[in-house]
């Protein structure tokens, strides 16, 4: 399981080519379980960050009852903690302190 320790591994296999924007989107997604969303996205470069913090809001700042998102986790089936997961993406994109894009 990935941690915070990790996430300056996770932007350099980004900058090199090793891991592609998809995979540590999803990574950092699985972070989102037991860290704080602020912290993760305040330790990746402006671009990911920028890239995230839009993807959040395009992926999560809707209606749609987590049931219907199709999560899977690497062959285990259905994501244990979807639910728990967009339920906080969704409160930290409510916040006013949330950025409607990411900071400069």
């Amino acid at each position: 399981m990935i941690t915070t320790a990790d996430i300056p591994e996770l932007v350099e296999d980004v900058r090199t080519g090793e891991l592609r924007e998809e995979d540590a989107y999803a990574l950092c997604l699985e972070l989102f379980v037991t860290a704080d969303i602020d912290d993760v996205i305040s330790q990746l470069p402006h671009a990911l960050r920028q890239t995230f913090t839009e993807r959040l809001r395009s992926d999560f700042d809707n209606d749609s009852p987590p049931d219907d998102y199709v999560w899977f986790d690497s062959g285990r089936g259905e994501h244990p903690a979807k639910r728990s997961i967009i339920e906080r993406v969704r409160a930290w994109l409510k916040d006013p302190r949330t950025p409607t894009r990411a900071p400069t």
